[in-house]
């Protein structure tokens, strides 16, 4: 089975979002709440994709999970608390969502492959993302990466653990 990562179309955005839906669902059954219903909300999936920022991942060509990479930067990593490792230019991954079918298959792991892949493609050589403080799932796998805890941000006053990885 081939994994592979394309950009995401509008005529994706409702799927897209329904792994938004089913990863905010797996939160909520894990224990916290780390996406309310409100945040990220169609509206945001659809500005993704029409900023080019939005990618489906797929196998044997079957959407199965959903994220944003940016490579504009993020206003709310230029206040931390703590340190980033570079000052180099850098990507950031938003709204990194497995739906049902991929969880538990190492689909996480080739997502961030395919994640460098891309970045290295575009001369970036480090991506930052950040996450809930009780979301342990997704500290794990960002640890698992190679990236680095940073430091705290904040999202509309709510503290983020932030990481980095360079490469």
């Amino acid at each position: 089975m081939e994994i592979t990562m394309r950009s995401a179309q509008e005529e994706d955005a409702k799927l897209s979002y329904q792994f938004i839906e089913d990863a905010r669902l797996h939160q909520r059954e894990q224990g916290f709440v780390q996406w309310p219903d409100n945040y990220p909300d169609f509206a945001d999936i659809l500005e993704d994709i029409r900023q080019k920022r939005g990618y489906l991942l797929t196998w044997d060509s079957i959407p199965f999970g959903y994220l944003c990479i940016d490579f504009n930067g993020e206003a709310a990593y230029q206040t931390i608390e703590g340190n980033w490792k570079s000052q180099q230019p850098y990507a950031v991954i938003h709204r990194m969502a497995i739906g049902k079918a991929g969880r538990n298959q190492g689909a996480s792991k080739t997502a961030f492959r395919l994640v460098k892949e891309l970045c290295l493609s575009k001369q970036i050589r480090a991506v930052r993302a950040d996450t809930g403080c009780e979301n342990r799932k997704m500290q794990h796998i960002l640890e698992r990466e190679g990236f680095q805890y940073c430091g705290i941000i904040y999202y509309s006053g709510n503290p983020r653990l932030a990481y980095e990885l360079d490469f």
